[in-house]
């Protein structure tokens, strides 16, 4: 979308989440005399062709770990490649606030979710049993059709409050005045005032000590033009001009109410990232703190889809940093609450599990507080050409599930959904994998958010804990389409729900609910699965290992059910659980031809100070490279200035097949010597004494994917026959031949 074009209002017309409705590229930009910044400018996004290279970093750019660089020839027998760089910036390596209270993760709940009653249960659900923040997010604190704001929300927070859940409350944009108007309009001002008190007073009564988030993505969301809700460059001199007098308004009433609630600000993330126009954060902060009106806490959202498409990886995990750094610094080092993407953006990109995992570890590294993800709710299919990879594409192109409510990232991409957060479990100090596991209901017919899933605690009580239900229409999941279908809950407490014998086994009880207006449906069978981020399977691979394995081999317990879930009724199960220790892995039923592959990254991931970006994946693809991942087999090479070394020698890991070779965890830093000068020139030989080598087709140095998201050579030669453009832009320097 343009800047200046209008936006579509949500589906209460206040015009809610927008970020979705623009790419990133052509964003308004205002006058600065800051230097352009490394690789983009102050008005548009590098393209993909022009990706940054090895611009010296310093002076206001963005601090970026550099680029490896295509070239090179390639020739008969010895197939050479040239590469580039491999300099690495510093990480910033931030701790989170010290004084911070916030829970570790948070899931941001837009009204779409916590108005209808069977999702905002789930969700909760989900959120308590992992001790996550909920963010019931209401943007306009007046204009509801038919109730007042208050009502409409006052069910929610009495819901998560008596559930204990920690709550935020987000609110304050502009939907009724545009900003000049806030300023000049002395009415329509004390209108919107009075209902951001009459709100915050309904959410104080249950949460006095919360927090409130003004804004959200200011300025694409709210009338900030005198045009309404468009993005132009009126809206940003607007947001210098009005934001600190209107900030400033909106605390003080929230402060009134209740002194014990933290305020906070949402800036769009244009505004904030030093590859765009970071002095306009600046100076609004600057303005506010004179003002003695600065933000309790900052929440930030970055939109991964409108960057690496464009960047690669490495420029939108740097722009992660930035952008948290950024908010932190401004702010005096308060509180950041980070918001990454695992949903399609209206631009077709679907995130990968690689693009999660880089996502997580830059916003950790930065410091973030608190991390928490947005859940879409406007259908858009994932498009080939912007992703890498994806995990859980959208692929159904048809506009059956565009005007349907229940169309979320939660119900058609709750996997993806689900594995961010699931990297984040390991945050909470004490967390113990060891104590959780995943429980899969295999069934058919089983319709979305038919049949309640009851535990019961070692307490002996009875607590929901989610929805047994496909994905919305499940079929278009698989191909060929299919009736039956897996739902697993992850990370689940084997302390709260077994009832333990004393030696580390247990019992879990378990109780499945069909109300009257359900459709018949059968369970087929109940398996706990140890719970790991690092070796997550997603509902339709759980169906799949449940077709072709037997479940003995990785499964803590599994019983055979085969019992209809007859509408009206309820069916009660008891399920017996090995001690974790007696479990075999789950990885080796997945790669039973890479166990000695995960065993050896497993052991280079073992220091405690083990960072990813310290490492790359070399992948190779081509023809007769099943030899080159045995030590005395065919050679693939790294040459520089002379030296050379040997790709095995030099990775955590090696593995190939015929038409891929792929070599784990080379360490950037022990590369001839550590010598990583600006351009270094390497090259890619593939050598042998038997004296005909294979051939090398193309060659990435991609970035360290490691145990938790092993790609195969299978898998990465697939990839790359089908996503040549894909995994070029994806590398950190893709080592092409011509």
């Amino acid at each position: 979308m343009k800047p200046g074009t209008p936006l579509p209002a949500d589906e209460h017309g206040t015009g809610g989440s927008v970020a979705d409705e623009r790419e990133y590229a052509p964003g308004p930009t205002v006058a600065t005399d800051r230097a352009t910044r490394t690789g983009v400018s102050t008005g548009t996004m590098t393209g993909a062709d022009e990706r940054p290279g090895s611009q010296p970093s310093g002076g206001g750019r963005l601090s970026r770990r550099a680029y490896l660089l295509a070239g090179g020839a390639a020739a008969v027998g010895t197939t050479a490649v040239a590469a580039s760089d491999l300099v690495s910036s510093p990480a910033p390596n931030r701790e989170p606030h010290p004084e911070s209270d916030a829970p570790p993760t948070f899931l941001w709940m837009h009204a779409h979710f916590w108005l209808e009653p069977r999702i905002r249960q789930n969700l909760f659900a989900f959120a308590d049993r992992h001790d996550m923040a909920v963010v019931l997010s209401q943007p306009g604190p007046t204009r509801r059709p038919d109730a007042a704001v208050d009502e409409f929300i006052e069910g929610p927070l009495t819901e998560a409050s008596e559930r204990g859940l920690s709550t935020w409350l987000a609110t304050g944009v502009l939907n009724s005045m545009t900003a000049p108007e806030f300023v000049s309009d002395a009415e329509k001002r004390e209108r919107h005032l009075q209902g951001l008190r009459t709100l915050t007073e309904a959410y104080d009564e249950r949460f006095p000590d919360g927090r409130v988030v003004l804004w959200q993505e200011a300025p694409i969301s709210g009338y900030w033009s005198s045009d309404g809700q468009v993005w132009d460059a009126e809206s940003v001199e607007n947001l210098q001009r009005h934001g600190p007098a209107i900030f400033e308004d909106q605390r003080r009433i929230v402060k009134e109410v209740s002194d014990g609630i933290d305020v906070g600000i949402f800036p769009h993330f244009t505004y904030v990232v030093d590859s765009k126009n970071p002095e306009v954060f600046e100076q609004l902060l600057d303005d506010l703190r004179a003002r003695d009106a600065v933000p309790d806490f900052t929440c930030v959202d970055f939109y991964r889809g409108n960057y690496e498409p464009h960047v690669g990886p490495t420029g939108a995990n740097d722009a992660v940093r930035s952008l948290i750094g950024n908010a932190r610094t401004h702010t005096d080092d308060r509180e950041v609450f980070y918001m990454g993407q695992a949903h399609t953006n209206k631009t077709g990109y679907t995130p990968s599990k690689q693009s999660l995992r880089m996502d997580v570890h830059a916003a950790v590294d930065a410091g973030a507080d608190s991390i928490g993800y947005y859940a879409r709710f406007a259908y858009s299919p994932s498009d080939p050409g912007r992703c890498f990879d994806p995990f859980i594409p959208k692929t159904d192109t048809s506009d059956q599930f565009r005007e349907r409510p229940e169309a979320t990232t939660y119900s058609l991409g709750r996997d993806r959904f689900i594995y961010a957060y699931s990297l984040l479990f390991g945050r909470e100090e004490g967390y113990e994998r060891s104590g959780t596991f995943d429980l899969w209901l295999e069934g058919s017919g089983l319709d979305f958010h038919e049949h309640r899933l009851w535990l019961e605690t070692a307490a002996g009580e009875r607590e929901f804990v989610g929805d047994v239900n496909g994905y919305l229409d499940t079929d278009h999941l698989y191909d060929p389409p299919r009736d039956d279908h897996v739902s697993v809950l992850h990370a689940l407490d084997r302390d709260r729900h077994l009832a333990d014998d004393g030696e580390g086994a247990g019992t879990l009880s378990l109780r499945i609910e069909t109300p009257n207006d359900a459709t018949d449906a059968t369970l087929r069978s109940v398996s706990a699965v140890p719970f790991d981020p690092d070796s997550y399977v997603s509902e339709p691979e759980a169906m799949g290992l449940l077709d072709d394995a037997d479940p003995a081999a990785f499964a803590l317990g599994h019983r055979r059910v085969d019992e209809r879930l007859v509408p009206g009724e309820s069916l009660t199960l008891r399920l017996d659980l090995a001690p974790p220790e007696e479990t075999g892995s789950i990885d080796a039923v997945r790669y039973p031809d890479e166990r000695e592959t995960l065993r050896s990254l497993e052991a280079f991931e073992a220091d405690g100070g083990f960072d990813p970006e310290s490492a790359f994946d070399l992948w190779v693809a081509g023809d007769g490279l099943a030899a080159t991942a045995d030590p005395g087999g065919d050679r693939v090479v790294l040459l520089h200035d002379g030296s050379a070394i040997d790709a095995v020698e030099h990775s955590a890991a090696s593995s190939a097949s015929n038409g891929a070779a792929a070599f784990y965890g080379i360490d950037r830093g022990s590369l001839f010597n550590g010598e990583r000068g600006r351009d270094p020139a390497f090259s890619v030989r593939l050598e042998s004494d038997a004296g005909e080598a294979g051939s090398v087709d193309r060659a990435y140095a991609m970035p360290y994917f490691g145990r938790g998201n092993l790609l195969t050579p299978a898998r990465i030669a697939s990839l790359v026959e089908a996503d040549p453009a894909g995994a070029r832009n994806f590398a950190l320097g893709p080592l092409d031949v011509p």
